[in-house]
């Protein structure tokens, strides 16, 4: 008997393929890193996940859609990676249920080229004879780094207004010559144009400075009508941040008419309110205005003290909320086992005025290992045990 035998040769499973060779580039302050469509002949389902690497806790990656992230955007002035060459190193995998493919990874990350800059984003006005540091505007800085700030300051100018005047009569008959060329003429009137502005910031010198807020302050009173042909301020601002990249911009402040008196100056009442523990980081202050006496607030803030008569205070400025009256600052630099006494302020033109007295104590830093740390603090140094008692810690 003969039988015929028909061996097939069945089609052996075929690997995934990447279509990444590994070589990855991001920008910081993004999360995303990479999204890995890798193919399968089989048209299997596939599989992804990370395999191994030194950074891999850096990472998590789609199972199913092979997206790679970054648990957190990376920042390119602060690298992470062991090398600190914002490089970070990995190997992911893919499976399609019968082979793994892997894959090493190198995720280059790269600067993100900004252009800083900074503005105020309101006019800069200011109503005339208002009380010294009235508040004029705030610089604003934008397209920085996330943990990059600011510095502001007022650039002054020490030349003789009298020389400058000079200087532009001169170039005044020089521009009418008629044998000069026109490229001649063209520079003598910038010249004059910039000489005439170094006038008017001349005459705006000592009268502005900026807080540590980036808040424009005035250092003067300033009368309408000791500038009523031109009640215009210009002045130059510049911003610094911590690797010396300068930015100078032009501003104008208006010096503006004051239309009425208020004919009885009343103090302004303060409110303050019960402070929000953080001990482990700090107290955030609050307070309310509850009356202005009929003048602008100009400034509030907090006097934070040891003493109950306020003895050499810190004083902690804020920013008033316009809409609620409210205004609050965060007291850091606080010691331990230390009782403090506080009150909110404000100033309009009547003067200064102060609210309620608060106290609060911070926490003890006390010894782990002590036998007595989780004991009751009693007041003068006593302490009280549910076994031993009151007693006395001595050093």
């Amino acid at each position: 008997v003969v039988r015929t035998v028909n061996v097939e040769n069945p089609t052996s499973n075929q690997i995934p393929v990447f279509q990444s060779d590994g070589n990855l580039v991001i920008a910081e302050n993004t999360t995303l890193v990479y999204e890995f469509n890798a193919t399968d002949p089989d048209e299997d389902s596939l599989l992804y996940s990370i395999e191994y690497g030194d950074d891999d806790h850096f990472f998590d990656i789609n199972s199913t859609s092979g997206e790679l992230f970054f648990l957190l955007p990376k920042d390119f002035e602060k690298p992470e990676d062991k090398n600190f060459d914002n490089i970070y190193e990995l190997s992911i995998i893919v499976s399609d249920g019968h082979q793994v493919v892997p894959l090493n990874l190198h995720v280059q990350v790269t600067d993100k080229q900004l252009e800083p800059d900074f503005d105020t984003f309101a006019p800069l006005q200011i109503e005339e004879n208002r009380p010294v540091g009235s508040f004029v505007g705030k610089f604003n800085a934008f397209n920085i780094e996330p943990h990059e700030s600011f510095t502001y300051s007022i650039l002054s100018f020490d030349d003789d207004p009298i020389e400058i005047q000079n200087r532009i009569i001169d170039l005044e008959a020089l521009s009418q010559d008629v044998l000069k060329s026109q490229e001649e003429l063209d520079a003598f009137q910038a010249e004059i144009i910039e000489l005439q502005e170094r006038i008017e910031l001349v005459k705006s010198n000592g009268l502005f400075f900026v807080d540590q807020n980036g808040s424009l302050r005035t250092s003067q009173i300033l009368d309408h009508e000791a500038f009523a042909d031109y009640p215009y301020l210009p002045i130059l601002v510049q911003a610094r941040n911590e690797n010396n990249f300068t930015i100078i911009r032009h501003f104008v402040v208006e010096v503006m008419d004051r239309k009425f008196e208020p004919e009885i100056l009343l103090p302004a009442i303060v409110r303050t309110l019960d402070l929000v523990d953080h001990s482990d980081a700090g107290y955030h202050l609050q307070a309310e205005i509850l009356a202005d006496g009929g003048s602008i607030i100009v400034e509030t803030g907090f006097m934070i003290s040891k003493s109950i008569r306020f003895r050499d205070p810190i004083r902690l400025i804020s920013l008033i909320d316009p809409r609620t009256g409210q205004f609050s600052a965060d007291f850091v630099e606080f010691e331990p086992g230390t009782r403090y006494y506080f009150r909110g302020y404000a100033v309009n033109e009547y003067g200064e005025s102060k609210g309620s007295i608060k106290k609060f104590k911070t926490p003890e830093i006390i010894d782990p290992s002590s036998w007595w740390k989780d004991t009751t603090e009693v007041g003068g140094g006593w302490r009280n045990s549910n076994w031993f008692g009151a007693f006395l810690i001595y050093p």
